[in-house]
């Protein structure tokens, strides 16, 4: 290494000690660290312990725990469940928090609010509040930057050499942003409209780059590359088995390779009882709907695309989200590979409901200058941050300032960019409003999970025959399967069960039947013959795990 970059390391070192952490990122105090969540998660759980309980689904390469909390009371097996699952992405805390808020409004409700303790009652909430607890712990660093990539050791840039050439804080503020340097032949230019930011060269508008854009950092490995082999890793949001991307940064070597997703997965195939899953994510569905551009599935190919059947229910959800949640104009949704959403859809079977945990105001509510871009406007959603950060917490933008740079001394370098964390995260005492819209979503949503009601005939045959008669009936308003759930053959079909006493005798109709799918509002029937005394009893049940189960009684007569 030069002498010019041991100096230039020692100066940023000396820089980094004399800053404290809140000092840097003040627009993050508030938010949960590792250890401030494990407390909150522990006193809930002391403190409401009918209702909360939490467990560990293992451990993470650095030790730390992946904390579950099972909300609701009287567990069973038998009761329909959701799962609520953030930091799927490690610089999203504001998922985090929602998940907290979400848990301790609950619990603190339950045997007051009667419409909660109904829900609670009869609906368990599995809620995984951080997947990725090493990478997310980089907001608490001493150098901060946007970390996605778990603690395993990887050699990302397949030199031999692991995490050789990661981020370096040039100008010692403790924040890795980025680096603008002036050179004729890159790819960007100085935004017109905003000068903070920075817009690639159309050549179709003849326009011409005037600089180069890289994260803040040094060629530690001299490949005339910069910060390619940071610590790390494996992006759990990548690594999950659908559209799975093999060598692509970040996938990790096989799919589910990682503690993280290994524990996720292996817990959700465990509870047969999970009915749908949400996760806060870029990699949304709520404000963006999926849809089936691909028509008619193929027989013995892969699905690839929401089946048809399935499409409009997300429609209608993504509808119900935005009436109590809203929308986010020029939000564009994120169609990521190995990505948690699609698989719990895809391989899994479930519902899988996503929304980003908050974005930045929409146009409507920001100034004029923002709103005469085109629609079109590849920075559109970096105007809104910007401008909503300039007039809330200046701070989160770190303001371009030219520093020497020892990879360029001949040419014009300056650092500055979004500070790390702020894009996803907005001060905590802004959520009061946001937590409760997502909490009124989460009640809804289990509010419209598939409910069975059972109702039972007896006709007498003569001759101590009769005839019972079953109509079951979806009281929901989501079926009670998917269409995929149905063609996966994993997720457990509704069940007729007929109990009959020792003394009594099937004569037509089978003791144990498998039903179809049931749509919301819908119904159907099932009927047995049956031979016994007058005055003896019938037992009829029916449910599934992830829809719950229904039992009920008849007296022959």
């Amino acid at each position: 290494m030069s002498h010019d970059k041991i100096y230039f390391f020692a100066a940023s070192f000396a820089l980094i000690l004399c800053t404290t952490l809140y000092s840097r990122l003040p627009s993050l105090a508030g938010y949960s660290n590792y250890n401030d969540l494990t407390t909150s998660l522990q006193d809930l759980a002391r403190h409401y312990p009918e209702v909360v309980k939490i467990e560990s689904l293992g451990k993470t390469l650095q030790s730390r725990d992946l904390w579950l909390v099972q909300l609701g009371v009287r567990s069973s097996a038998e009761k329909p469940a959701i799962l609520l699952v953030g930091g799927v992405e490690a610089d999203d805390v504001t998922s985090t928090e929602l998940c907290l808020r979400f848990i301790k409004t609950s619990a603190q409700s339950y045997g007051r609010v009667d419409s909660i303790t109904v829900i609670l009652d009869r609906v368990i909430f599995y809620v995984l509040p951080r997947v990725n607890p090493d990478a997310t712990e980089q907001l608490w660093a001493p150098v901060v930057y946007d970390r996605l990539l778990n603690a395993r050791p990887m050699d990302l840039d397949f030199d031999g050499e692991v995490s050789e050439d990661g981020y370096d804080d040039l100008n010692g503020d403790g924040l890795i942003t980025n680096m603008r340097i002036a050179d004729p032949a890159g790819e960007w230019l100085i935004d017109s409209l905003h000068p903070r930011l920075m817009r690639k060269a159309d050549p179709t508008r003849n326009e011409l780059g005037a600089y180069r854009v890289v994260t803040e950092g040094l060629d530690n490995d001299f490949d005339g590359r910069w910060n390619e082999d940071p610590a790390g890793g494996v992006d759990v949001n990548q690594n999950f088995s659908f559209n799975y991307q093999p060598f692509a940064p970040g996938s990790g070597p096989h799919p589910v390779s990682e503690s993280e997703t290994r524990a996720v997965a292996d817990f959700l195939f465990a509870r047969e009882n999970i009915a749908a899953v949400f996760s806060f994510s870029l990699n949304e569905n709520l404000l963006h709907p999926w849809e089936n551009h691909k028509g008619k599935v193929e027989p013995h190919k892969p699905v690839t695309a929401v089946l048809p059947q399935d499409a409009a229910y997300y429609r209608f959800i993504s509808n119900q989200f935005k009436k109590i949640i809203g929308s986010a104009d020029g939000l564009e949704p994120k169609r990521g590979s190995g990505n948690f959403s699609e698989w719990a859809y895809y391989h899994y079977g479930r519902w899988s409901f996503s929304a980003p945990a908050w974005w930045p105001p929409s146009m409507h509510s920001i100034d004029d200058s923002i709103k005469q871009v085109v629609t079109d406007d590849p920075l559109r959603q970096e105007r809104q941050l910007l401008q909503w950060t300039m007039a809330s917490r200046p701070a989160a933008f770190v303001e371009w300032t030219e520093i020497r740079h020892p990879d360029f001394p001949e040419q014009k370098v300056e650092i500055g960019g979004f500070a790390p964390g702020m894009t996803k995260n907005p001060p905590v005492d802004s959520l009061t409003i946001l937590a409760e819209k997502y909490g009124a979503f989460f009640y809804q949503l289990a509010n419209l999970l598939p409910r069975i009601n059972l109702y039972l005939k007896v006709e007498s045959l003569g001759q101590q025959v009769f005839r019972i008669s079953a109509t079951i009936k979806n009281c929901g308003s989501l079926p009670t399967t998917s269409e995929l759930g149905q063609q996966s053959q994993w997720v457990r079909k509704l069940k007729t069960e007929l109990i009959l006493d020792h003394d009594q005798k099937m004569i037509s109709g089978t003791r144990f039947s498998l039903l179809s799918a049931i749509a919301g509002g819908s119904a159907q029937a099932h009927s047995w013959l049956v031979q016994g005394k007058i005055g003896s009893e019938i037992t009829v049940r029916v449910g599934s795990p992830p829809v719950g189960f229904v039992t009920e009684k008849v007296i022959l007569k």
